[in-house]
């Protein structure tokens, strides 16, 4: 690059080692052409290259080609050796060139053992489709894959892949889902007259299921698309660690409706029932609402919930009819439940 030659075609097949000393081939366009029929592209040359290894401006006629596009060629080779296959695979060189122009390579989930930090960081850099993002040589390049960048450095790089996998975006669609539950479990709850807990049991599982979709999103939120097995392991523990906290929370509490209109019959124990009461037989009783004086308006359900969980059960006497005013009241009292 020094001597302002640019290889274009930096690929494993061109790498050959003489001791412990990497040193790059094929510097021939002829051989490129030679080869076009087999996993080069030529045209005049206009593109010259192995496309699972080109640089999205050596798929661009306009675009000027220097040292940095070799950067990138290097990159795919390291993306190889580090994961076994390179970033970008496709079955025709159309396939391959949307996806060095468009497509963001996949997390380095799937790789043959653990990678340090400032080498993946690296890597990255060295991927980007825009020629200034990348390194401006060969030397940068080096000396980024082994050393540890500062706090800001790792802070902005962190956030980048956050964005990258699409973490933020996953969060808030995540908190909207959560709010969306809550408010619909709070209209069943009143429609339904379910227990208060209700809701109070939709936001403790969404918040405590939140680690699960923050993995997910982490692993999945780019091109990955396997389990590894850190993503397995971290959703398997917080599905029982929420588990764990739900039944240590709600473990006393009722979580059904607060009374059941609807008197409970054991069909073992029903008889057929000829017999009616005469008119002078039944008896008729009255239920009143009792009144909230605790000032807690969360407790107004009692007021009306009591009287229905008696009515209830008085109307399984056939000696006793209770008046049916309830309903009414309850609208006239605005409980339009």
């Amino acid at each position: 690059h020094r001597r302002g030659i640019v290889h274009r075609d930096i690929k494993p097949g061109n790498i050959m080692m003489s001791g412990e000393v990497a040193v790059v081939t094929d510097f021939g366009v002829a051989r490129a052409l030679d080869e076009a029929a087999q996993d080069r592209l030529t045209s005049t040359g206009l593109a010259i290259g192995s496309v699972a290894y080109m640089s999205p401006e050596q798929w661009s006629t306009g675009s000027e080609v220097d040292g940095r596009s070799d950067i990138y060629s290097l990159g795919c080779v390291l993306y190889e050796m580090l994961t076994g296959r390179p970033p970008f695979e496709s079955e025709s060189a159309t396939g391959f060139m949307s996806q060095h122009l468009t497509k963001p390579p996949a997390p380095l989930q799937n790789t043959r053992g653990p990678v340090p930090y400032p080498t993946e960081r690296a890597l990255f850099k060295s991927l980007e489709k825009e020629p200034g993002s990348r390194f401006p040589d060969a030397s940068a390049f080096a000396e980024a894959l082994v050393t540890a960048p500062g706090w800001r450095g790792v802070a902005t790089d962190v956030a980048t892949d956050l964005w990258r996998r699409r973490v933020p975006h996953a969060f808030v669609a995540y908190l909207l889902a959560t709010w969306a539950a809550i408010f619909a479990s709070r209209v069943l709850a009143d429609r339904l007259m379910l227990s208060p807990d209700v809701p109070a049991l939709v936001l403790t599982s969404m918040v405590a299921l939140l680690p699960s979709v923050v993995l997910i999103s982490y692993f999945h939120g780019g091109t990955g698309r396997a389990w590894p097995p850190a993503e397995r392991a971290g959703v398997a523990l917080n599905a029982v660690g929420a588990v764990a906290i739900l039944l240590l929370l709600f473990r006393d509490s009722h979580l059904g409706p607060v009374a059941d209109p609807e008197p409970y019959v054991d069909s073992r124990a029903v008889e057929s029932v000829e017999w009616v009461p005469a008119p002078g037989q039944v008896q008729r009783a009255g239920l009143y609402f009792l009144e909230n004086r605790s000032g807690d308006p969360e407790l107004d359900w009692i007021s009306y919930a009591i009287p229905f969980a008696l009515q209830a059960d008085l109307d399984q006497d056939l000696l006793l009819q209770t008046e049916a005013g309830l309903v009414s009241k309850l609208r006239e009292r605005g409980e339009n439940r």
